[in-house]
């Protein structure tokens, strides 16, 4: 990533305003291999989670609604009981929808989109009129909710559970992200 700064605003440059090459070695070998260059909105995977150097995460919501998609495609084909939807909901699309959420920022609007799909079709094999609230739907049992879970409620989880992690490690990650660190004597 390259800045320009203009006026003393920063923006992220494209490959045409700074045009430039970057060769590596890859394990023991010798030889060179190029780096490919990428705009700065353009998204890449690494490890299942696309990231975009600008900090989109256009491409990751669009992942995660086309597997939603997918999953509403099968779903509203399969003859399923509604014990064996309810499963296929929590043990086929919920792990492959949370995988990349830790690692991702997307809003509680992009995530409903995301899921949206997948309810649609995955509530009537429950039984349950697609329009109900999401209050009942996400709600607690405790409060007379259904407790499905929601992708923005397992995001937020999923980063609090790394940043724990982070933090019982006591590495640069959960030093730097740790508020009371960084005002204390600790550092």
């Amino acid at each position: 990533m390259t800045w320009i700064w203009t006026n003393g605003i920063p923006r992220l440059a494209t490959i045409r305003m700074t045009p430039a090459g970057l060769e590596l070695t890859t394990g023991g070998s010798e030889a060179l291999k190029t780096v490919p260059c990428k705009e700065p909105m353009e998204a890449f995977c690494t490890l299942g989670v696309y990231i975009a150097g600008s900090g989109s995460q256009a491409k990751q919501a669009a992942v995660l609604r086309t597997h939603s998609e997918a999953y509403q495609d099968s779903l509203q084909k399969a003859s399923l009981t509604p014990s064996e939807a309810y499963w296929s909901y929590m043990m086929y699309l919920r792990p492959r929808l949370n995988y990349p959420l830790p690692c991702c920022s997307l809003t509680s609007a992009q995530c409903r989109t995301i899921q949206a799909p997948a309810l649609a079709v995955f509530l009537p094999k429950l039984h349950l009129n697609r329009h109900t609230s999401q209050a009942v739907l996400f709600g607690s049992l405790k409060y007379g909710g259904l407790g499905l879970p929601e992708l923005y409620t397992d995001q937020v989880h999923g980063q609090l559970k790394l940043l724990i992690g982070h933090l019982k490690l006591q590495d640069e990650a959960g030093f730097k992200s740790c508020v009371f660190c960084q005002n204390s004597s600790f550092s």
